[in-house]
């Protein structure tokens, strides 16, 4: 696998998804039926911030997973 730079400028973004990664990896570990939908959904938040998504092109990434 190949090591991705993250740009100083993303490093809150990149801490924020750490964070939530931990947060499911943590609540899978406990009880691996855990519900984590919220925060998966909350990842594809920071996601869709940090590629400067317009809430058009949100609406249609996700209604390609419908």
């Amino acid at each position: 696998m190949e090591t991705v730079q993250i740009k100083e400028a993303n490093n809150g973004i990149y801490a924020k998804i750490v964070k939530i990664v931990e947060e499911i990896i943590a609540a899978k570990q406990s009880n691996f039926s855990s519900e984590t939908l919220s925060l998966e959904n909350e990842i594809d938040q920071v996601v869709y911030q940090l590629y400067g998504l317009t809430n058009e092109e949100i609406e249609m990434v996700e209604s390609s997973f419908s």
